[in-house]
């Protein structure tokens, strides 16, 4: 494995929730905070691996805890919203990073396909149920593991998912615009608090994500791809650590990032109706917001 990247400043007593934080861009993300000196909450779905991996950082001096948690499902994702607020008043970054390429079609305990459970409803979840512990902060942040992938993007907002035609590309790809979209959604509507809302785009990665589930000349070719094209996931989470921990960006907010530089996401992400058409449902699906409240 390549060294992992530094992050831009010490994060001495900053406290900070990385999510799908067990493997790929995830791991590397909560290694170079941990020795940035951030006390971490890792975030993962597999108990085994969540554990190991929280006691391998531990083992080397980090403040480190762990939660298992299936964020696809919006139950679990609010009981683990209301957990780390117990335990954590104060929050400086939260970094969504958990998400998935599904390709057959499959529904989370809640009733969500599970493509737009795990990559919307959980950071929106997380996003507007942490807010509290961010704002305590001073100068919480937000970073959102968004993609490229957006701008082949379409919200279908008759069938968000995808019931009637699932493509598990078309699902994740919608999914990557509604997360960039909810992400200028969140930072104009909480301007006036001390949290940065961002995304970024990390690069092809290599890793297994997308591979797994992946069957044919589809697994062939994207498996192919990530042995010729991808970048490393130490070169992948440079971006992400730069938003997370850069004093150049403590005041940058709604803005997409590529390369560690901000960066032009699609027309369609821009579209404010739609943004606000999608805070809603994202409200009313994850129950942060009680139906007789709902607007439409």
């Amino acid at each position: 494995m390549a060294p992992v990247p530094q992050a831009a400043v010490r994060m001495d007593g900053k406290r900070v929730v990385v999510t799908g934080a067990t493997s790929g861009l995830g791991a590397v993300l909560a290694e170079s905070l941990a020795r940035a000196g951030a006390a971490l909450v890792l975030v993962g779905r597999d108990p085994t691996r969540t554990e190991s991996f929280a006691q391998r950082l531990a083992s080397s001096g980090a403040s480190v805890r762990s939660h298992v948690t299936d964020l696809a499902d919006r139950a679990q994702a609010r009981s683990l919203a209301s957990k780390l607020r117990e335990e954590n008043p104060r929050l400086d970054v939260l970094i969504n990073n958990a998400g998935a390429l599904v390709y057959t079609f499959s529904t989370t305990p809640s009733g969500d396909e599970r493509t737009f459970g795990l990559n919307v409803l959980a950071p929106f979840v997380l996003m507007e149920g942490l807010l509290p512990c961010l704002t305590a902060s001073g100068a919480g942040r937000v970073v959102n593991v968004a993609s490229a992938a957006h701008r082949m993007g379409t919200l279908n907002f008759g069938d968000l998912d995808r019931r009637q035609k699932y493509s598990g590309w078309a699902a994740y790809s919608q999914s990557k615009l509604a997360l960039l979209m909810i992400t200028y959604e969140a930072a104009r509507r909480h301007f006036d608090r001390p949290v940065t809302f961002n995304a970024c785009h990390p690069g092809f990665v290599r890793s297994h994500f997308g591979v797994e589930g992946a069957a044919g000349m589809q697994g062939a070719f994207l498996g192919a791809g990530k042995r010729i094209a991808a970048i490393s996931p130490e070169r992948g989470a440079r971006t992400p650590l730069y938003l997370a921990t850069s004093p150049e960006v403590a005041h940058t907010s709604g803005e997409y990032f590529a390369k560690s530089r901000p960066h032009p996401s699609s027309a369609a992400s821009h579209d404010r109706e739609a943004a606000k058409r999608l805070w809603e449902i994202c409200e009313r699906r994850s129950g942060l917001l009680e139906p007789a409240m709902t607007v439409g």
